[in-house]
């Protein structure tokens, strides 16, 4: 009995019955999900809407875990691991973090259209601005944004969490740093 097909076919079954249902895609992500959800969550639906579109394929495979997917979405604040943010593979130290974070909360502060095309074309120049490599700015910005390692990408975070949590977070992020 091979698992890994049967996985397969209720996931391709899933989406067939998601795109069945009638509504926008946040609507349905909240009816395939709701069941999962703990209720404070359901109350600001915009937002959750957001949260949800950034982990659609993984909700469509396991709906049931969508609270382990999201639930960063909703901490009002977090402590950034600097060894998590530190990415040996990424070429990030904490130096090159601060730098980046710091950079990143400057370019955004003034900048104020969050949907996910112009925050990469923004944050996509400031990486050629600092001379650095994508993953020198985006994997410190992410990680700030999440606290997590693995997670949905830094724009779609972004744009999901909207200016004043975005910012609010690097800020956070900057302090952690500055006192580790």
């Amino acid at each position: 009995f091979d698992l890994e097909k049967l996985d397969w076919v209720n996931w391709q079954w899933r989406k067939k019955k998601f795109e069945a249902l009638p509504g926008d895609t946040g609507d349905k992500l909240i009816e395939v999900t709701k069941e999962f959800l703990p209720k404070e969550w359901i109350s600001d639906t915009a937002f959750l809407k957001r949260a949800l579109i950034t982990v659609e394929e993984k909700i469509l495979q396991k709906p049931e875990l969508v609270k382990d997917y999201i639930c960063f979405y909703f901490k009002d604040s977090f402590s950034v691991d600097p060894m998590i943010i530190a990415n040996e593979k990424m070429k990030v130290d904490l130096e090159i973090a601060k730098k980046a974070l710091t950079e990143t909360l400057a370019t955004l502060e003034n900048f104020d259209d969050f949907e996910q095309e112009a925050l990469k074309e923004k944050l996509i120049a400031l990486v050629a601005q600092l001379g650095l490599k994508n993953g020198q700015v985006l994997w410190p910005t992410r990680v700030a944004l999440t606290g997590e390692a693995f997670s949905p990408g830094v724009f779609e975070v972004a744009w999901a969490l909207g200016k004043e949590k975005t910012l609010k977070r690097l800020r956070e992020a900057i302090s952690t740093l500055k006192n580790s």
